[in-house]
């Protein structure tokens, strides 16, 4: 499961059917942050579970990888928002192993899909633990040769955490944290951390910039990774103890979605969805609606909210509320970052703070979704674009208000790709 930023939609594929009998399936499905809906795409890959997807949000394909379906696979598909396409390399091109239990995700700081690890058999043998680091560009895998790495594992939890740029990857049998920055692996020993798990999975929440994970084997909490260390969260509700449960990252709708996964107390298969806000924007980038996740006390904190709310007035999305319709980038930075000097002054003030946070969180949103909208545009000004992005988020990482200035100039540059 991955979450599709282009289209708005979780992206669900395959994986082990309740029956009778039990059988992989081959069906895709699309959430919309209130119903599913299966599509109907034109090709499809094979019946299959255990296999791996993630999300490339500079080529705006949700990529899937090999699985288990009439034996291992190891093939490579993508979906474009409305079928999906075999994009196997060819016989000979260098490509992971067959196998299944594999992760995948997306490192957006070097555009690429990374995979770790997973587990291969060979009928009559035992299985086949695998330890490889790999990573997809879009049009061929080459194998990473890191000096160390972590051991061979399946079960394993692996997401991009944006805020610190790495990947970090738990579990698998284990209560290790490793993380991958493009170039090695370094194992990390954080304060606190959750028990050996396996087979728990999780997203990256943007908003809270947090690597969110549920369940597993053995445990059944809710835990988050910070960049330093791991927190057991605290929840009114949460869903019943499972496995092999699916989450992803609904950054329209700023939710985390989890989905299925089998049963630990009655091994069964599971196919309810939960959703899991977190304490920041509760709405979407719609006009009209994040705006009411903004601070509205007297003072400063109203004059704040009223400039964002003067910079949200462009159309921001066609009628139908899906497609960008990107507004002037000047105007837009100019009033958000005005709101943000009203607010400098009360920086020592945690509401000041949460308020100056919500308006980045705005405006990174919106950058993002016009560099998107920019796509198939000019190359160079996309790919400037993504650089002023990309030096954003390491200033605002350090502190610095400048961050806004380097958004404004993405959303120029995505502006002119379009000219």
């Amino acid at each position: 499961m991955a979450a599709d930023t282009a289209h708005g939609t979780i992206v669900l594929f395959g994986g082990l059917g309740q029956g009778p009998p039990l059988a992989s399936l081959a069906d895709t499905w699309l959430w919309n942050g209130t119903t599913w809906t299966q599509a109907a795409p034109a090709t499809s890959p094979s019946a299959r579970l255990g296999h791996a997807m993630a999300y490339d949000s500079f080529r705006h394909r949700v990529v899937l990888f090999g699985g288990a379906g009439g034996g291992f696979l190891n093939d490579t598909w993508e979906w474009d928002g409305t079928t999906w396409a075999n994009v196997t390399p060819a016989a000979g091109a260098p490509s992971p192993s067959p196998r299944t239990q594999s992760v995948m995700t997306y490192d957006a700081q070097r555009h690429r899909i990374v995979l770790f690890g997973g587990m291969h058999a060979v009928a009559g043998s035992p299985p086949v633990l695998l330890g490889d680091t790999w990573e997809w560009d879009g049009t061929s895998w080459t194998q990473a040769t890191p000096a160390t790495a972590p051991s061979a594992r399946d079960g394993q939890l692996m997401v991009y955490d944006d805020a610190q740029q790495r990947v970090v990857l738990y579990g698998g049998f284990s209560a290790e944290t490793w993380l991958w920055d493009g170039t090695s692996w370094t194992h990390v020993t954080p304060a606190s951390s959750p028990p050996p798990a396996a087979f728990t999975y999780g997203a990256y929440d943007a908003a809270r910039q947090r690597v969110v994970l549920f369940g597993g084997i053995p445990t059944a909490d809710t835990w988050e990774w910070d960049g330093t260390t791991w927190t057991k969260a605290v929840t009114a509700t949460s869903p019943s103890a499972r496995q092999e449960d699916l989450m992803a990252y609904d950054s329209a709708r700023q939710e985390m979605v989890l989905f299925g996964g089998r049963d630990r107390a009655t091994n069964g298969l599971l196919n309810d969805t939960w959703i899991r806000s977190g304490p920041t924007l509760s709405g979407t980038a719609r006009v009209g609606q994040i705006r009411d996740g903004l601070p509205t006390t007297a003072g400063p904190f109203r004059d704040a909210r009223k400039k964002l709310d003067e910079a949200l007035k462009p159309n921001l999305w066609s009628s139908d509320g899906t497609e960008l319709a990107v507004p002037k980038g000047q105007e837009f930075f100019d009033k958000v970052r005005d709101a943000v000097d009203r607010l400098r002054h009360l920086r020592g003030n945690d509401t000041a703070q949460q308020a100056t946070t919500d308006l980045w969180n705005v405006a990174l949103q919106l950058t993002n979704d016009a560099i998107a909208h920019a796509q198939g545009g000019n190359p160079r000004e996309v790919s400037a674009a993504l650089k002023e992005r990309d030096k954003a988020i390491a200033q605002w990482a350090g502190g610095h208000d400048d961050a806004f200035d380097h958004l404004k100039q993405a959303w120029k540059h995505a502006e002119n790709a379009l000219k």
